[in-house]
């Protein structure tokens, strides 16, 4: 049986990992609010470490953080993560969004598809088109649970046998729908 690409998981999984990309986001900026003001500026002494606090742009040293101000310096520390972070989060969803909006999984069914039928009489596309999938689909035999003697019968509106009510009720407003479906077909 030729394969069918599953395009709609994908887009279904990016679409996801987009949303999950805009929470870590919002997250990121309402934290951004809230940090101090400047930025860490780290120079490295000898074997030791030195963290100073620029408030501005123009204060090229900044103001020396020795240890009792540990918290500030982890909040300009902190700071400068979540922009880091806040940068990549945002290029990323950009490529999802670029993807989402211009991604076609189609297109290759649609040469097969557009091509003269002299053509394809001579092509094994690598993908069939979803109708020619379906058809192939609804001729694979199978074997479905047998039904007991017991068992009230119920009928289709297709005159196929099915174990309930509702089930008539599904398999009738698939039909209708003109929805291929195959009943009690096994699921590998």
């Amino acid at each position: 049986m030729q394969r069918r690409l599953s395009q709609n998981k994908m887009l279904y999984a990016v679409k996801m990992h987009r949303q999950e990309l805009m929470e870590i986001l919002q997250n990121i900026v309402g934290d951004l609010k809230n940090s101090p003001k400047g930025k860490l500026k780290i120079v490295k002494k000898r074997s030791s470490v030195q963290f100073y606090h620029r408030q501005s742009a123009s204060d090229k040293n900044g103001t020396y953080l020795n240890k009792k101000k540990l918290l500030l310096t982890k909040g300009l520390a902190q700071k400068g993560y979540n922009l880091a972070v806040e940068k990549v989060l945002r290029k990323q969803i950009a490529v999802l969004d670029d993807l989402i909006e211009n991604y076609s999984g189609s297109e290759l069914a649609e040469i097969y598809e557009n091509s003269v039928p002299q053509l394809k009489e001579l092509i094994t596309p690598i993908i069939l088109p979803l109708k020619d999938f379906v058809d192939q689909w609804q001729t694979v035999e199978y074997q479905g649970l047998p039904f007991d003697d017991v068992e009230n019968e119920y009928y289709t509106e297709k005159g196929e046998r099915v174990r309930s009510k509702s089930e008539i009720i599904i398999a009738n407003a698939l039909n209708r729908a003109g929805v291929p479906y195959r009943y009690e077909f096994p699921v590998r």
